[in-house]
């Protein structure tokens, strides 16, 4: 099944909001996946941040450090 077709905002959206919740940094790496039920855009950051951002309405749900 594609995702894509399930989520109300785009990648771009999704990177941009992940950008200015942390700013100075780069996106390295965007994917949507369905995490428990809900659909979310994983948006890895150059300071190995990964931010995750709900599909459906654009808001930051947490980010955490990969590193």
């Amino acid at each position: 099944m594609d995702l894509t077709t399930l989520a109300k905002i785009s990648a771009d959206k999704a990177m941009a909001t992940a950008l200015a919740a942390c700013p100075g940094t780069r996106v390295i790496k965007v994917e949507l996946a369905n995490e428990d039920g809900c659909l979310v855009y994983e948006v890895l950051l150059s300071t190995g941040l990964e931010v995750k951002v709900d599909a459906g309405n654009g808001q930051v749900l947490r980010s955490a450090s990969d590193m």
